[in-house]
């Protein structure tokens, strides 16, 4: 099996850990939301992770601070898209 077929079997390790953070109740600190939005977002990260840490994250209840830190990534994580004519 090759390096990229093992990564998305695995997916992505650090968005697992906070994922299991969340599950026990822990809250995220704002630095620590804007690299679970990153983690969200890496292409290693599987749907099935993504769904997950999704659904902890609503179960548990969003923060201000966790709100806060996804918000001041989130521009750097956008894409312009231009319209043709």
């Amino acid at each position: 099996m090759n390096l990229q077929g093992m990564m998305s079997e695995i997916g992505n390790i650090e968005l697992r850990q906070m994922t299991t953070r969340l599950m026990r109740g822990e809250n995220l600190a704002r630095g620590e939301a804007a690299n679970f939005l990153n983690a969200l977002l890496n292409p290693a990260a599987t749907d099935a992770q993504v769904a997950a840490a999704l659904a902890v994250l609503a179960a548990k209840g969003e923060t201000i601070e966790e709100l806060a830190g996804m918000a001041v990534i989130a521009p750097f994580q956008c894409v312009r898209v231009t319209r043709v004519s």
